[in-house]
Order: C-alpha cells, then sequence, then structure tokens
C-alpha cells in the first residue's frame, strides 16, 4: 500500500501547486471549491484510483493549459 500513498503524496503536492484556489479561480474552468474538496485526503491516507485519477486529470489539464493557452503562438 505504500506505493499508493507514494503516488497520492506526489498528486497532493502536484495539486498544492498547480491546483492553487487563485490560479484555479483565474482559469475559470472549474470551481475552486471542487478542486478543494477533491484534493481532501482521507485520514487513510491515499485516494482510490478513481480519485486519483480526477485529480491527475486536472493537474493534466492545468498543465496543458499552461503551455497551449497561456504561452504565446
Amino acid at each position: 500500500m505504500r506505493e499508493t500513498e507514494s503516488f497520492c503524496d506526489v498528486l497532493d503536492e502536484l495539486g498544492q501547486v498547480l491546483l492553487d484556489p487563485d490560479r484555479v479561480k483565474a482559469r475559470g474552468l472549474i470551481e475552486p471549491s471542487d478542486v478543494a474538496r477533491l484534493m481532501h485526503r482521507p485520514s487513510r491516507g491515499s485516494w482510490s484510483p478513481e480519485h486519483a485519477m480526477r485529480i491527475w486529470t486536472l493537474i493534466l489539464t492545468e498543465l496543458w493549459a499552461q503551455i497551449f493557452i497561456d504561452l504565446p503562438g
């Protein structure tokens, strides 16, 4: 189970940076409260695989937006 927790640790760290409430609000694609609810980590230390994939999708969407929307031409 430690591998799952390690993956969740990485997602949590990436999410804290890339899914910051101010950044999410400025992007305007999803409600910051929804992201905060999704990022809430259970007391057992890891999210379910499905839940982790939803977070991963949000992180990749933000990275995609930074590359293809924010960067000039």
